[in-house]
């Protein structure tokens, strides 16, 4: 069945391309060397697995171009593809610019990256399985751009370009193009954009120009930005080399006319800091190292961390903690100011947090920017992973988290060295409540009293009879509760008609008002991991009341209510271009 199919498909290539002949590619984390083949999704044609998170590094031919095309494509829809996703990066790894982020039933448009290798990643939780996607990767030669054509290689010290029949009429549906500008090694490219008139969408998912900035000499390229309104663009955006590349793509319906851009160089020059007199130090601009492993508890700052100017710009700095077997790793976010984002994706710098190695592990913190409050995250093994992301504009303070190791016997503080043993606690039988006192949480613990705000945007939300009470040797508690009623169960599963039992942990029990039992709580929070359910600090618990049950069931109609109303303008909004998966 799946030899028809790819048959079938294959007038979906780009004229002059042949259909690819190469391997069939349907297991997980694979490295690929061919110059073409093909990649499906687990179990296709019929629905792949749930919990999956499967990459695919593939490498072609040196000094050509991969391409990875859909030819089709039916996964989860969600916004911002939070729950099922394709994401292609520009790169072998996840630390080099994101080229799309994919999911719903609509085929993408082609993807091309800016050198021979491309990194293809596929997740999926644990709910709502669709019948996947089946992708094309070949290689091509970018020709020189000539006048009106779709892209091509531009080589001189200035020049310009446009999209297809600009300023004429309105550009062909359905097309990917992409104009690589390659000068002398010793100067930089600067970008501007004339007139833009492209088809208007929320974080420009349907038509939109991407902008992209690297060297010769560097490994890569830098994200610039992603544009599909005018105002929205910078006067001048300066690569930091001697290349860029403009990626112009548009979907399979609306139009309009175009755009039109110039370009120019300059020698490359390092950028120098003139001192000045303040309260708050300088510092050179410094580049952080892609990835750094840390083995002892300590701290981690963003580079120029409330320095004048901020952290910089066009920065992706990987830091990787690693924790002696058997330990987990406790970070607290200090700090935290990145450069907001009205859209809430966060596209222009951002911070993400996996609990484990970057490729293959969950997310502990999704992308985030702005200003957060302080708070923790705990791993559920020996590894975590931290990556700062920033665009070519705009910065603010920086980051600023600590970090420590946690044993289910002991704490240990290297930087000091020193262990120190917990002893385990009794528990007499009038012993009712929880009261052990956790040297884990040795830092002021992050209170949540806010119930109707963080019943929107906490994952889960029950309500709990608590059973029984049992003391941890780390000062921490296990309780055995009773789900009395599941307002929202996220990756738990619960059923409240059977009278489901759930294991809870506490680490940090003092953060919370006391358990005890025979009574009843409500619960919110992030509360899934790997290892079952568990309270964090920043998490809600109250004890039941009568207007606090109200208040809670008020608090998530309205959310209910937003959340209907943000999905009927998406579907207002997308309207007349309703499209459907090419078969």
């Amino acid at each position: 069945m799946l030899t028809l199919f790819l048959l079938t498909c294959g007038a979906l290539l780009v004229v002059g391309q042949d259909e690819p002949q190469g391997s069939v590619h349907s297991g997980c984390n694979e490295t690929i060397s061919e110059g073409q083949g093909v990649i499906t999704s687990s179990n296709f044609p019929e629905l792949y697995n749930p919990n999956t998170n499967c990459y695919w590094q593939i490498r072609v031919e040196p000094d050509r171009t991969a391409v990875v095309e859909f030819t089709y494509f039916n996964v989860e829809n969600s916004a911002n593809c939070g729950y099922d996703s394709v994401q292609v990066y520009n790169g072998p790894t996840v630390t080099h610019p994101k080229l799309g982020t994919f999911c719903g039933p609509f085929r993408p448009n082609r993807v091309l990256s800016t050198s021979n290798q491309l990194l293809l990643t596929f997740k999926s939780d644990e709910s709502t399985q669709k019948t996947g996607f089946v992708a094309l990767f070949y290689s091509i030669q970018l020709q020189r751009a000539e006048p009106n054509s779709c892209g091509g290689l531009l080589t001189e010290d200035e020049g310009g370009f446009h999209s297809v029949d600009f300023p004429k009429s309105n550009y062909p549906n359905g097309m990917t193009c992409v104009w690589h500008i390659r000068t002398s090694p010793d100067r930089r490219v600067v970008l501007r954009f004339g007139k833009m008139t492209l088809e208007s969408s929320e974080n420009c998912r349907f038509d939109a120009v991407t902008v992209l900035g690297g060297s010769t000499e560097a490994d890569g390229s830098r994200f610039l930005g992603r544009f599909c309104q005018r105002s929205a663009i910078p006067d001048d955006i300066e690569s930091p080399g001697n290349e860029m590349y403009v990626t112009f793509s548009s979907d399979s319906s609306g139009s309009e006319i175009g755009f039109d851009a110039t370009y120019a160089t300059k020698v490359a020059r390092s950028r120098s800091v003139t001192p000045v007199t303040t309260a708050r130090p300088i510092v050179e601009e410094r580049v952080c190292p892609d990835l750094q492993t840390l083995t002892s508890p300590g701290s981690i700052t963003s580079p120029g961390y409330k320095t004048v100017g901020g952290y910089p710009n066009l920065i992706n700095c990987g830091w990787r903690i690693v924790a002696p077997r058997g330990h987990r790793i406790r970070l607290r976010i200090v700090n935290f100011d990145l450069e907001a984002d009205k859209t809430g994706a966060c596209l222009y710098d951002y911070v993400v947090i996996h609990d484990g190695r970057e490729l293959t592990s969950n997310l502990l913190m999704n992308k985030t920017c702005g200003s957060i409050p302080s708070r923790y995250v705990t791993s559920s093994g020996n590894e975590m992973s931290i990556r700062m992301v920033t665009d070519g504009s705009g910065n603010a303070d920086g980051f600023r988290f600590t970090y420590q190791f946690i044993s289910p016997t002991t704490t240990t503080t290297t930087t000091e060295r020193t262990t120190t043993t917990i002893a385990p606690t009794t528990t007499t039988a009038a012993a009712t409540t929880t009261s052990a006192s956790s040297s884990v949480c040795t830092s002021d613990c992050i209170h949540n009293e806010d119930l109707a705000t963080s019943i929107c945007s906490m994952s889960h939300a029950l309500l709990l009879k608590v059973v029984r009470i049992r003391n941890r040797p780390d000062g921490g508690v296990r309780v055995l509760t009773v789900v009395v009623k599941s307002f929202k169960s996220g990756s738990l599963t619960v059923r409240t008609n059977k009278k489901a039992k759930l294991w809870l942990e506490v680490p940090c029990p003092d953060c919370f008002v006391p358990l005890t039992r025979k009574s009843r709580y409500l619960v919110m929070g992030s509360m899934a991991t790997s290892r079952g359910a568990q309270l964090n600090e920043g998490d809600f618990v109250a004890k039941l009341k009568r207007n606090l049950l109200r208040t809670a069931k008020k608090s998530l109609r309205r959310c209910r209510r937003v959340r209907r109303h943000g999905r009927k303008k998406r579907k207002n909004r997308r309207g007349k271009h309703a499209r459907h998966p090419s078969v």
